[in-house]
């Protein structure tokens, strides 16, 4: 049991009371194992079983401080400091000061007006630093193993195991904005293992495995923002809804995670010989493992933009801003930013690969005090390749004179054809071992 309570409060370097984050984890859990003995069945004394639990609770500490715009900058009055900074406001339009360092009313955007109400005020005096959030976020998760075993003849055992887990959390962004996630992955596997006689023994295994995970964010299947401000481009789907990004110079950043949903998949199987002669064991096997990575998710799908204070800044002869003139938010307040992108619409990606392996080691018993391990292995992984295609490269030409793009199965106009995967695959992975034990 960890716990905040009996945690001192942090130094404030303002003098105000600054709160404690808070932060708790438990864990808690049981072993159980023996022979099987199920209720109105036979009790088996071969077979054996393995149970475990573990749960965890967790709260993580979350703490953020930085400036945000005070209720007079909120409405345009620029006519205070910021901290040590004192810009001098300019009009786009025509690029002469603003009269009194403030932005009229009837000059302010209204979709900026509308993304105003997402943002918090400050409880920090000063017009610096002067915003500070303290929360903090669950992280559970719940984790359950069996295991089985039993001796099927003289020369035959097997063995199964499944595993199990569950988890949930959230993450706090600066504004206040708390994110979901959550997820379920599992595995089963089995073996078979068969001795031929004392020195000659086969094991064949095997293993599946999923794996879920998804991100919510905050605002997913609550508000459209983008529709109710106007703001054009910006993505439709209920899952993406929300106010866009919005980046600062001086200010506080407006972010929230972007949806994601991500399932994986992994399949394995391992044969191995083990061959025992003399002062000779020799163990020779191998792997072949598919995989899969499914992702659904758009990257940027409510829009980014950028204010750095370009827009009220004054321009010198090369057009370039003046030291001491011009304010990110001021920029934001009349809706110019300097950049803006997104990103949304066909970016899921299914990836497919195949690997495998094989060794041969030998333990060699040259005498009773020295002993050699040798053995070499060989392991190749095909480049990942998109179940649609829906990837590119470059062909780059010799000397990096020139450029072309490539999708799968397409011939480079500088390096011919190219794998789906559009990586050439590395076929000599050779790894050999050599080792020795001296006493």
């Amino acid at each position: 049991l960890n716990n905040s309570a009996l945690d001192a409060r942090p130094y404030s370097l303002t003098g105000q009371k600054v709160e404690k984050p808070s932060y708790a984890q438990s864990r808690f859990g049981f072993n159980l194992g023996g022979p099987l003995a199920l209720p109105k069945l036979p009790r088996s004394d071969r077979t054996f079983f393995f149970v475990n639990y573990t749960g965890t609770r967790a709260r993580r500490p979350y703490n953020a401080v930085s400036t945000l715009p005070t209720p007079e900058q909120r409405s345009g009055d620029f006519s205070q400091p910021l901290g040590l900074l004192a810009p001098v406001l300019h009009d786009p339009n025509g690029r002469l000061p603003f009269p009194g360092n403030r932005i009229p009313a009837s000059r302010m955007d209204p979709i900026a007006r509308g993304l105003l109400d997402f943002f918090p005020l400050p409880n920090q005096p000063g017009s610096v630093q002067n915003y500070q959030y303290v929360t903090s976020n669950g992280n559970n998760s719940d984790q359950f193993s069996l295991r089985v075993m039993r001796p099927v003849t003289r020369q035959d055992r097997l063995d199964v195991n499944f595993n199990s887990q569950w988890r949930n959390g959230t993450s706090s962004q600066l504004y206040g904005f708390r994110d979901s996630s959550r997820g379920h992955g599992w595995s089963i596997s089995g073996g078979w293992t068969h001795n031929f006689s004392r020195v000659t023994i086969v094991t064949l295994r095997g293993n599946l495995s999923r794996n879920r995970g998804e991100t919510l964010p905050h605002f997913a299947y609550l508000r459209d923002v983008a529709g109710e401000l106007g703001i054009l481009g910006a993505s439709r789907d209920p899952v993406n809804y929300g106010p866009p990004n919005l980046n600062f110079t001086n200010f506080g950043d407006l972010t929230d995670a972007s949806a994601l949903l991500r399932r994986d998949q992994t399949a394995s199987v391992n044969p191995s010989l083990l061959l025992m002669r003399g002062r000779h064991t020799l163990t020779v096997g191998g792997e072949f493992r598919r995989v899969q990575l499914n992702t659904r998710t758009d990257q940027n799908a409510r829009g980014t933009f950028t204010f750095t204070g370009l827009a009220t800044s004054a321009l010198d002869d090369r057009k370039q801003p003046l030291p001491g003139t011009g304010l990110d938010f001021a920029d934001f307040l009349l809706g110019l930013p300097q950049s803006s992108s997104i990103r949304f619409g066909a970016s899921n990606t299914y990836f497919r690969s195949s690997a495998a392996s094989g060794f041969l080691m030998e333990d060699w018993r040259v005498r009773s005090g020295l002993s050699l391990n040798l053995g070499l292995r060989y392991e190749y992984f095909e480049p990942f390749y998109e179940k649609y295609d829906k990837i590119a490269n470059l062909d780059v030409a010799p000397d990096f004179t020139a450029v072309a793009v490539v999708t799968p199965g397409q011939v480079g106009p500088y390096s011919g054809k190219f794998p789906r995967g559009l990586v050439d695959p590395d076929r000599n992975n050779f790894a050999p071992r050599v080792g020795l034990a001296w006493r």
